[in-house]
C-alpha cells in the first residue's frame, strides 16, 4: 500500500481540503492554521508549519519570520484585491474596478489596482487576446442567458432558471464593444482610463494575483512548509512537514487519479461548476474573447508552474486553446499541463461516466490508487 502524506486535494471540487491537520507527522513536525477566509467567491485555506514543533536546534529566523506574519496580514491580501477587483458593487473608500466601469474619465488607483490591471492587460497581449479583462459585458451576457444571473459562481444556484443561450446579434453587439475598446495607463499619476463601452472583469486572474502576493510574502521571510489552497483553482504547494516534502494530490474529475508534488503552484479551470446544456451543446462560464463562443471545447485544464498570477490567466486561455497550441507557453513559463474532456459531472445529454474521454497529459506524473 502506497504510504500518502497527510495531504489529499480533490482539485476542480467545490470543497478542495479535506484535512490539514494539527497532530505531529512522523518528521517531528505539526501544522499551524492561519485561517479560513471567504473572498473572491472562494474559501481560502492557508497553513503553515508551527514553530513551535520545531526541533531546538531550528533557527530562531523561523520564530521571528512568523511575528512578521499574521492570519490578518494573510487574509488582508485576498480581502484587499477581493474589493479592488469587485465589478459587482462599490467600496466604501475604494476605487475599484465597479467604479472604472462606471467612467470613462481618467482615474487614479490605488497602486495595488493599477500593477493588477497593468498585468491583466500583459496577459492579454502575451495570450493573444484570448485572455482580455474587457470581456465583461460578454461574460455578463452569457452568464445572464446560461444561468439567469450574470453574479453567478455555481450552475446549481440557478437550477430552477431555463437555460438559453444569446443570439448572435448580441453576440456581436458586445465583441464590437470589445474590439473598440481599450484600457490606457499613466505610469506618473497612477491612473487609468478606460475607452469604449467594453468593461473590465477580472475574475479570470485576481486571485490569482492574490495568491502570488502571499507567495512572494512567505519567500521573502523564508517560510518553506505552507499549503495554500485558495478555492482549487489556485493552490501554493511548499514543502509537506512529512519525511518526503511532497504533498498527495487527487482530481476529482479524474477518479483515483492522483500526483506528488512540491514547490510549486497549481492552477486550474474547469467547467464542472459553472455549465448548461442547451440543445444539446454544452456551455460553460469561460467565454472565447475572439469568437464570443462560450462553447467548452476542453472540459478542463491543470497547469503546474512557479507563478500564480500567470497560472490563473493561463488555465483560462488554455481551456480555450487546447493542448495543441499551448506549447509556446509551456516552454517560456516551464509548465507541466494536463488537459481532459470528461463526462463525469454533465447530465444524461453526455452519456455520463466515472471516467474522462480524452486526457492529453504534458508532463504530470501520474498514478493510481
Amino acid at each position: 500500500m502506497r504510504n500518502h502524506p497527510r495531504f489529499l486535494l480533490l482539485l476542480l471540487a467545490p470543497i478542495a481540503l479535506i484535512s490539514c491537520g494539527g497532530a505531529a507527522t512522523s518528521s517531528g513536525y505539526s501544522w499551524s492554521d492561519y485561517g479560513r477566509y471567504y473572498a473572491m467567491d472562494s474559501v481560502i485555506d492557508i497553513s503553515l508549519d508551527d514553530p513551535a514543533s520545531h526541533p531546538s536546534s531550528a533557527s530562531s529566523n523561523l520564530t521571528s519570520s512568523r511575528a512578521e506574519i499574521t492570519s490578518s496580514t494573510l487574509s488582508e491580501i485576498y480581502l484587499t484585491y477581493d474589493a479592488l477587483a469587485d465589478n459587482t458593487i462599490a467600496h466604501e473608500g475604494v476605487v475599484n474596478v465597479y467604479n472604472l466601469n462606471q467612467t470613462h474619465a481618467t482615474t487614479v488607483v490605488s497602486i495595488e489596482l493599477y500593477d493588477l490591471l497593468k498585468f491583466a492587460e500583459t496577459m492579454k497581449t502575451l495570450t493573444n487576446g484570448y485572455f482580455n479583462p474587457l470581456v465583461g459585458g460578454l461574460s455578463n451576457l452569457w452568464k445572464s442567458k446560461l444561468f439567469g444571473s450574470s453574479d453567478v459562481t455555481n450552475t446549481s444556484a440557478a437550477s430552477s432558471f431555463v437555460p438559453s443561450i444569446p443570439t448572435d446579434s448580441e453576440i456581436q453587439s458586445e465583441m464590437a464593444k470589445i474590439n473598440a475598446s481599450s484600457l490606457t495607463f499613466d505610469d506618473a499619476t497612477h491612473s487609468v482610463t478606460r475607452t469604449g463601452e467594453a468593461t473590465i472583469d477580472l475574475g479570470g486572474i485576481a486571485k490569482g494575483y492574490a495568491t502570488q502576493k502571499v507567495y512572494e510574502l512567505l519567500k521573502s521571510l523564508q517560510i518553506t512548509r505552507y499549503f495554500v489552497n485558495a478555492g482549487t483553482s489556485t493552490i501554493l504547494f511548499g514543502e509537506n512537514i512529512n519525511t518526503s516534502g511532497n504533498f498527495t494530490m487527487g482530481f476529482a474529475d479524474l477518479p483515483k487519479t492522483y500526483t506528488d508534488l512540491k514547490n510549486c503552484i497549481v492552477s486550474t479551470s474547469a467547467v464542472s461548476r459553472q455549465y448548461q446544456v442547451v440543445d444539446g451543446a454544452l456551455y460553460s462560464h469561460i467565454v472565447n474573447p475572439l469568437t464570443g463562443s462560450a462553447l467548452a471545447s476542453w472540459h478542463g485544464a491543470v497547469l503546474l508552474g512557479d507563478d500564480a498570477a500567470v497560472g490563473d490567466a493561463l488555465s483560462t486561455s488554455f481551456m480555450l486553446l487546447g493542448p495543441d497550441q499551448v506549447s509556446s507557453f509551456v516552454t517560456t513559463y516551464s509548465l507541466r499541463t494536463l488537459f481532459y474532456k470528461s463526462a463525469t459531472f454533465y447530465n444524461t445529454a453526455f452519456n455520463k461516466t466515472d471516467g474522462v474521454t480524452t486526457l492529453v497529459n504534458q508532463g504530470i506524473t501520474l498514478y493510481e490508487g
